[in-house]
């Protein structure tokens, strides 16, 4: 903004784990809209009527209902209006926006948030329906053309690897790097037919699609690390295992996304790719 290039409004720090308050009116301002908008046709809202307001009810705000309780709607909106601005904590703001997206019908409302919190300087975006710890437009472009692989077993372990580092409650990042590095083994057996990453590189290389030696070997050290006896994919036997934070789980996430967008593009142009 003007002021901010100006030097006379400081420029915002990136936001983790917090919503300043020009930030949660921002983003109350698509909601609500986006929320009237589902319920445009009705003045009176029924728990057997509207599956929108019941789930929201049950599963967002976690309030009791019965089957012959029902709310005007604009009452309704002031209800959201006061948790969403005064009760909720951060996180519990973006469940709600995860929500609506899952339920809303109206195009546009995941990029209008997106376009919010990236100006907002939020470090959350929309990825693939969930809200995600991903501040780079490169980045986020990545894991969103990997995720929507054709090829449903790669799909598979990306959206389980989105999910399990994006849950704000309990993320798994062990897991989700599991995942991840399993995305890298799922493309390159679905082109291939082998059954280790290692075989299904050579075959790759034999049948046309050279990689670059450093880039090679940094794929085999990153799926050694993951495989090693202190790896991710072995059972947590001691105190001496090293501690998987959210900055490891990132970088594998985007990472192995990468990876499998580019084998994919230089198979393609192979004619190796098959459907699964």
């Amino acid at each position: 903004m003007f002021s901010e290039r100006e030097g006379i409004k400081p420029q915002k720090a990136i936001r983790i784990r917090s919503i300043d308050k020009e930030l949660r009116n921002c983003l109350w301002n698509i909601f609500q809209r986006f929320v009237r908008g589902e319920l445009r046709d009705e003045n009176t809202i029924s728990v057997s009527e509207n599956f929108f307001y019941t789930d929201f009810y049950q599963d967002v705000l976690k309030k009791k209902l019965t089957s012959e309780y029902c709310m005007n709607k604009e009452d309704f909106i002031d209800e959201l209006e006061s948790c969403f601005n005064n009760d909720f904590k951060w996180y519990e703001i973006f469940n709600c926006l995860e929500f609506a997206a899952k339920q809303l019908k109206e195009v546009g409302f995941i990029e209008e948030c997106n376009f919010i919190l990236e100006r907002e300087n939020s470090a959350y975006r929309f990825i693939s329906g969930q809200i995600v710890n991903i501040t780079s437009e490169t980045e986020i472009a990545e894991i969103e053309k990997a995720v929507q692989s054709p090829l449903s077993g790669v799909k598979t372990h990306l959206n389980s690897a989105l999910s399990l580092y994006a849950d704000r409650k309990a993320p798994d990042y062990r897991n989700s790097i599991k995942e991840s590095i399993s995305a890298v083994e799922a493309v390159c057996r679905i082109m291939t037919k082998e059954n280790t990453l290692g075989d299904a590189l050579k075959k790759l290389e034999s049948c046309g699609l050279t990689l670059n030696p450093s880039l090679k070997l940094g794929l085999e050290k990153l799926y050694g690390y993951t495989n090693g006896k202190e790896g991710i994919r072995h059972a947590i036997l001691d105190e001496s295992r090293i501690e998987i934070e959210e900055e490891d789980a990132r970088f594998f996430l985007i990472t192995c996304s990468a990876f499998v967008n580019y084998l994919t593009v230089k198979a393609e142009k192979l004619n190796m790719i098959i459907s699964a």
